[in-house]
């Protein structure tokens, strides 16, 4: 899957499969509020989002990422709503 979307007013293009290459053998930061789930790993959505395209964590907030990686079929978890992330048993 691949979306099309401006962000800091650059368009851009992203797609599932480039998220998966980016983050394949790369080890997950801690995870705060938002995770997504990237080749059964929990990410944090910044990590999963901005190591695809070359951007800083400054450059995206973690609800804009978490949204953009919702949007390309990733697993998504909010622990506020969700509770604590499946399979880390907080």
């Amino acid at each position: 899957m691949r979306i099309s979307f401006t962000l800091n007013g650059v368009a851009r293009t992203l797609s599932s499969e480039e998220v998966e290459a980016a983050l394949h053998g790369r080890e997950p930061e801690r995870v705060f509020d938002y995770a997504v789930e990237v080749g059964g790993t929990w990410y944090p959505p910044k990590q999963a989002f901005t190591t695809p395209l070359g951007l800083t964590y400054r450059d995206v907030n973690s609800r804009t990422a978490y949204g953009y990686l919702s949007r390309l079929g990733f697993r998504v978890h909010d622990r506020r709503t969700d509770g604590p992330l499946p399979g880390q048993g907080e």
